[in-house]
């Protein structure tokens, strides 16, 4: 088993500016092996862009993304993903014009890692078993999150990063979606996940990172972040005095 203690991904210093507007600022995190590290953060603080600079759709101004010993930073998006990052996007993006099996063997041939199971394995990982010759786009909600799930689990991915994967499921769904994941950190799979519902943050991370103005404010122990002045100004405001 892979300690708990290996860094399998680590940030240091990603910066990236949109014309005057510093987005992501001088940005570091780890994320160990096994580990699902929740990245949080008050809307436009800065999180999917760290997110798209880690997997390669954007490029940073500075800084490193380390994936093990590897820097990725600036590396174009496939040869990322080829190296063992996927992720799930924050609008879901599945290929309505496919099957739910071409789908995920659109993801299987980004795969150039041992291993990654079959189309049908992969479908009913997710809870989609049965469900390969059927379009993509009859999917409902939660079931388009889960096919967009296993097209990235095909990639046999080093690091996982979700954007707000559990955002918009109903609470029965939410249950189920918090469960997957954490099957999936059981499995040993790395995890850095943007997200806003905090009961699903408080089940399933060990740490956080809290971001604000694109910089980081807070990072630790999920209940000690989760409590801190810090954090709860950057969401909620500075308090009022009379």
């Amino acid at each position: 088993m892979t300690s708990t203690n290996t860094p399998v991904l680590k940030i240091e210093g990603l910066t990236r500016r949109f014309g005057g507007l510093v987005a992501v600022n001088e940005m570091g995190l780890t994320v160990h092996a096994g580990e699902i590290v929740g990245l949080l953060g008050p809307n436009g603080s800065g999180k999917t862009t760290a997110i798209n600079l880690i997997s390669g759709v954007l490029r940073p101004d500075a800084g490193s993304v380390m994936l093990g010993d590897t820097d990725i930073a600036g590396w174009p998006t496939f040869k990322i993903a080829r190296l063992g990052v996927a992720r799930t996007f924050q609008l879901v993006r599945v290929l309505d014009g496919m099957t739910c099996g071409d789908n995920v063997r659109a993801g299987l041939s980004f795969n150039h890692r041992e291993g990654g199971g079959s189309v049908e394995d992969l479908l009913a990982r997710v809870g989609l078993a049965g469900h390969s010759d059927r379009p993509a786009s009859e999917l409902t909600y939660i079931d388009r999150k889960r096919l967009e799930l296993a097209r990235a689990l095909a990639l046999r991915p080093r690091v996982l990063l979700l954007d707000e994967w559990l955002a918009g499921l109903n609470p029965s769904e939410l249950l189920i979606g918090i469960a997957l994941i954490r099957s999936l950190k059981d499995e040993g799979l790395s995890i850095l996940m943007v997200e806003h519902v905090m009961d699903a943050i408080r089940s399933l991370c060990s740490r956080c990172v809290v971001m604000s103005s694109g910089r980081r404010i807070a990072d630790g122990p999920t209940d000690a972040v989760l409590n801190d002045p810090a954090v709860i100004e950057a969401y909620l405001g500075a308090p009022q005095h009379a």
